[in-house]
């Protein structure tokens, strides 16, 4: 580790944004002509987290033409900072997933499946995507708490409020959420990061309430002592 050089990064399993250089390229590109030069460079670099131990790849690229001259204050001078271009595979992560996310797949295969589908379309920038995976995920849930897949949307949410699955104040949240995947399905919304964050706590907070909030009860009541009656003698250690 001691002869690694260090790198920012950003890590797509714990998020950890210190990383080590494993290894590293770099692509030069010089060119122009009659007073005119032009250069580019992309360092191409697999990365260690320093974190969990993840590698995944950065590519960063920069180009003698995309700057911008700043005022350091330090210096009293004009620097000129050159912008540079960065990606990283896997992707990393816009939002982490709860650490329950594996549980949903052990409830049902399908729904696991399109669950985790939606952070991958969530980490791919794909926000349209994300929000009509969203909708599926409902959808494919509220079939599993036996409501007829036939049903509206609407009918759905009654169902699920008169079956005590959710609330009234959960009904009318996962109706915004619906709404949302519709607009995004039939309509071209664009939902912005902070809509699509918004749309993910209300899907997460009804998944762990439906499937796994029940089970997680019951395993922390077989730990509990039961309260002894009045007058009750205590059993000797």
């Amino acid at each position: 580790m001691a002869d690694k050089k260090f790198e920012e990064g950003h890590c797509p399993s714990c998020g950890s944004d210190r990383a080590d250089i494993v290894a590293e390229h770099k692509d030069e590109f010089h060119g122009g002509g009659a007073g005119f030069d032009f250069q580019a460079n992309t360092f191409y670099r697999v990365l260690e987290c320093r974190g969990c131990g993840q590698h995944y790849f950065k590519s960063t690229s920069s180009n003698s033409e995309d700057y911008f001259h700043y005022y350091d204050p330090e210096t009293g001078e004009e620097e000129t900072e050159y912008t540079e271009t960065v990606h990283y595979w896997p992707p990393a992560a816009k939002r982490r997933s709860p650490e329950w996310v594996a549980e949903i797949g052990f409830e049902d295969r399908v729904l696991g499946s399109l669950f985790n589908d939606v952070y991958t379309a969530l980490d791919n920038n794909l926000g349209v995507l994300a929000a009509i995976g969203m909708r599926t995920v409902f959808d494919r849930a509220s079939e599993l708490l036996k409501i007829d897949p036939a049903k509206t949307f609407q009918q759905k949410l009654n169902e699920l409020k008169a079956g005590d699955h959710i609330t009234e104040k959960e009904k009318t949240v996962l109706g915004a959420l619906i709404d949302a995947g519709s607009a995004a399905a039939h309509r071209g919304w664009q939902p912005k990061p902070k809509q699509l964050d918004a749309m993910m706590t209300i899907l997460e907070a009804f998944l762990h309430r439906a499937f796994l909030l029940e089970d997680i009860g019951a395993e922390l009541g077989k730990g509990v002592p039961k309260r002894q009656p009045k007058g009750a003698k205590k059993k000797p250690a």
